[in-house]
């Protein structure tokens, strides 16, 4: 894994949010032109429903990953599966 710490951390919240945030606008604004105005609340609420789904599960997943990873690095025994026992 690459180092960077917090400094490394901070600048990728530096360069991507300001990205994410442009394309969040233009994607919603794009989406909900195309709909019936009756229908705007609802597609708004799928788009937001969908984005959060999306972030929780990238959440947990990395979250998963990070952790497996670490425990993996701290003891050699969870990195593989112990052989099944031999019949005699």
């Amino acid at each position: 894994m690459g180092g960077g710490g917090a400094f490394g951390y901070a600048l990728a919240i530096v360069v991507l949010t300001p990205g994410y945030q442009l394309f969040q606008s233009a994607n919603n604004t794009t989406a909900l032109a195309e709909m019936p105005k009756e229908r705007c609340g609802t597609v708004s609420g799928l788009l937001n429903l969908s984005r959060n789904i999306g972030l929780i599960a990238g959440a947990s997943g990395m979250g998963w990953y990070l952790f497996s990873a670490a425990a993996r690095a701290s003891s050699p025994a969870l990195s593989h599966r112990p052989s099944p026992p031999q019949c005699v």
